[in-house]
């Protein structure tokens, strides 16, 4: 994302666009606050001191791809971002939306932002519980080869928070109230910390 890092560098104003369901908007943490978006600008503005950056979360519970796609006219091109980081797939997927449908809607919504606005896809939070439930695998395909085909990133949020589960980083089972909120700002945390490095890692070159 070469237009991301030169505006962090040179200080301009940079507008950062989350558009997602309930996990970008972040209410599981007890606020918005410490959703990841706003851990993201936490962590970029660490990093780039001099930078000027507004982070704009567009989260909103139960939103398929196709009513994410319906906000961008109004909601998302009004606020002039410069990057938008789409978190999409887990509610088209619970809902058995068409798979077909679902890949004709991302393009749809990449071609709406690009050429002059950066776009980076989010996919699914992690989960036992809702992996037996559902079937993710064919949108995740479906998320990866759209990244491809438009040669834009691909954050792996999933991958990651199965890697912290995994290696007792994070114990996503706790089951009381605070420390389930207490887990999600964590999760929160580290999202913004690792999508900040993944989004500027090129930066030292």
């Amino acid at each position: 994302l070469p237009r991301l890092v030169a505006a962090l560098k040179s200080g301009k104003p940079l507008t950062l666009v989350a558009l997602g369901g309930a996990s970008t908007e972040g209410k599981a943490a007890g606020g918005t606050e410490y959703s990841w978006p706003n851990q993201l600008g936490a962590a970029l503005r660490r990093s780039f001191p001099d930078a000027t950056i507004t982070v704009v979360n567009l989260g909103k519970p139960r939103q398929t791809a196709a009513m994410a796609v319906e906000r961008m006219e109004t909601e998302v091109l009004s606020h002039k971002p410069s990057l938008v980081l789409w978190e999409t797939g887990t509610v088209d997927a619970v809902r058995g939306v068409d798979l077909f449908e679902f890949r004709y809607t991302l393009e749809s919504g990449i071609r709406a932002l690009q050429p002059e606005i950066d776009v980076v896809l989010v996919d699914r939070q992690f989960s036992r519980w809702t992996l037996t439930m559902v079937d993710f695998e064919p949108y995740m395909r479906a998320l990866k080869q759209s990244a491809d085909f438009n040669d834009i990133p691909l954050f792996p949020r999933s991958a990651l928070m199965r890697e912290w589960s995994e290696s007792g980083e994070i114990d996503y089972s706790v089951d009381d109230k605070d420390k389930r909120r207490a887990m999600a700002r964590k999760v929160y945390r580290c999202l913004g910390q690792a999508m900040a490095g993944f989004l500027t890692r090129d930066s030292a070159e």
